[in-house]
C-alpha cells in the first residue's frame, strides 16, 4: 500500500479487495505491506472490529464480544471478569442486578500495570447505554490523554468532571489514578505502533 491517504474508508476498501478469499483456494493468504508511514492502523481493525457506537476507539482497546444468550451471557461475563481478576466491587449493586436480569451493560476494563502479576487486577468502568455522562467522560479523556495526563489529576477530576467524580468507583483516588495511567499507557503503545495492552472493551450483545 503505497498510496498516501488520510481516508480510513478508502484504505479499508483497498485492503478489503486484497484479503478476499479466492473461491478456488480457501487456504490462500494475503499480505498487506505499508510503504508509507502514518497510515490508519488497519491491523487493529482486522484483529478487532469497528466499534460503531458512541464509545471512542481512538486508543484502540482490545474488543471482546459476549454474544451468548441470557442467562449464559451472565456466566460468560463473570467468568471473563474472574479470569482477569477484575474488581467486581467497581460495579454497583444496581449494575450487578442489571447484569443478572439480562440487561445490556458494556464495560471498559483497564489496567495500568497489565504485566505485573502482583498488581495485575483489572478495574471496571461500566458503560450502560443510558450512562451518557460516563461515555462522554471516557471519550474526552481518551482523545485528549496526551495533554490531560500532564495536568494535576485531582484538580482535573474535580474541576472538569465534577458530576462524575462523586460516583462510585470514580470517587476513589486510586481508581482515578489508575484510569489515567492506563489511558496514557494505551496512548504510548498506539504511538509506538504496538498493541494496546491496558484497555479491553467488553461488548455485551
Amino acid at each position: 500500500m503505497a498510496t498516501p491517504t488520510n481516508s480510513i474508508l478508502y484504505y479499508l476498501q483497498c485492503v478489503g479487495r486484497v484479503v478476499r478469499t479466492p473461491e478456488n483456494d480457501k487456504s490462500a493468504k494475503a499480505y498487506v505491506i505499508e510503504i508509507v508511514d502514518k497510515l490508519p492502523n488497519i491491523s487493529y481493525r482486522i484483529d478487532n472490529r469497528w466499534l460503531f457506537s458512541e464509545i471512542s476507539d481512538y486508543l484502540e482497546p482490545r474488543i471482546e464480544d459476549v454474544k451468548s444468550c441470557w442467562p449464559f451471557r451472565v456466566f460468560h461475563i463473570f467468568a471473563k471478569l474472574f479470569r482477569l481478576r477484575a474488581k467486581i466491587s467497581d460495579l454497583s449493586r444496581d449494575e450487578v442486578f442489571s447484569l443478572l436480569k439480562g440487561k445490556k451493560i458494556n464495560m471498559l476494563l483497564f489496567n495500568d500495570v497489565p504485566h505485573e502479576a502482583k498488581y495485575s487486577n483489572w478495574r471496571i468502568l461500566s458503560l450502560s447505554p443510558n450512562q451518557h455522562e460516563r461515555i462522554m467522560f471516557f471519550n474526552e479523556l481518551s482523545e485528549n490523554i496526551e495533554d490531560l495526563y500532564s495536568r494535576n489529576h485531582e484538580y482535573l477530576f474535580q474541576q472538569r468532571y465534577s458530576e462524575i467524580s462523586n460516583q462510585n468507583p470514580i470517587n476513589s483516588r486510586v481508581y482515578r489514578s489508575s484510569i489515567m495511567k492506563a489511558l496514557h499507557r494505551a496512548f504510548q503503545n498506539k504511538s509506538e505502533r504496538r498493541k494496546v495492552d491496558s484497555l479491553i472493551y467488553l461488548s455485551v450483545k
